[in-house]
């Protein structure tokens, strides 16, 4: 289990220097060894934990790779409680497609 109080402790560059290698442009990775047989798009709301997040995206970002999945995580600053209803009626409408950027 990771250290979570010292993971929200983390400023943003260290995230950055940690993730950066491995992680593409706009939080996505894919395996190199092999085809991903599954592709996953993590949706987080985010609002004024910006400690939260670092430490978010340091635990997610190397367990999403141990599972050797392709991915993307998608942030979104969220203004007041409409935008989960809105995601959520979204992905509802659409049956998961505006979740994922792999359709488009």
């Amino acid at each position: 289990m990771p250290d979570l109080q010292y993971l929200a402790s983390l400023s943003w560059k260290d995230v950055h220097t940690a993730i950066q290698p491995y992680v593409g442009h706009g939080g996505s990775w894919k395996p190199r060894d092999c085809i991903a047989r599954q592709r996953v798009a993590v949706i987080v709301p985010y609002r004024d934990r910006a400690a939260h997040l670092r430490a978010f995206l340091m635990h997610m970002h190397p367990y999403l790779q141990r599972q050797m999945i392709q991915y993307k995580i998608y942030v979104f600053e969220q203004v007041d409680n409409s935008l989960l209803i809105k995601i959520h009626d979204a992905v509802m409408l659409n049956d998961m497609t505006v979740a994922t950027p792999y359709n488009m």
